[in-house]
């Protein structure tokens, strides 16, 4: 096999795993929704005052959330569940976003399995 036959092996075969990657992650989000889609509409949530809505409903590590929270100056944040396997947290660890009297709080979590599509994996 020559060597032009060997690139153009490689490069079919990077462009079938960027197709892969793609249609995967488009395909993710529809199976799993985005966490966007179950916050409150905006115009009902309070700009006036501290707030905290966690999508996952508080320490859930088997569903990926989105925390949205104020501290009352009518800017609000979103604040999301991820996946690190940085050395200084430990692999599988997930970083868990959630709301404690109507606080924005956060928990890191040694997942007992896998740590992927941010949730805990068994």
């Amino acid at each position: 096999m020559e060597e032009r036959d060997i690139w153009v092996i490689a490069i079919i075969f990077l462009v079938i795993f960027i197709t892969i990657f793609f249609v995967w992650r488009s395909l993710e989000k529809k199976i799993y929704g985005s966490p966007e889609e179950l916050l409150p509409p905006e115009e009902i949530i309070p700009k006036n005052v501290s707030y905290c809505y966690d999508s996952d409903l508080g320490l859930n590590y088997f569903e990926s959330g989105v925390v949205v929270w104020g501290i009352g100056d009518g800017n609000l944040h979103y604040s999301y569940d991820y996946c690190t396997s940085d050395p200084l947290w430990g692999e599988e660890t997930l970083f868990e976003m959630y709301c404690e009297e109507n606080s924005f709080k956060i928990k890191n979590i040694k997942c007992p399995g896998l740590c992927e599509q941010n949730i805990c994996i068994d």
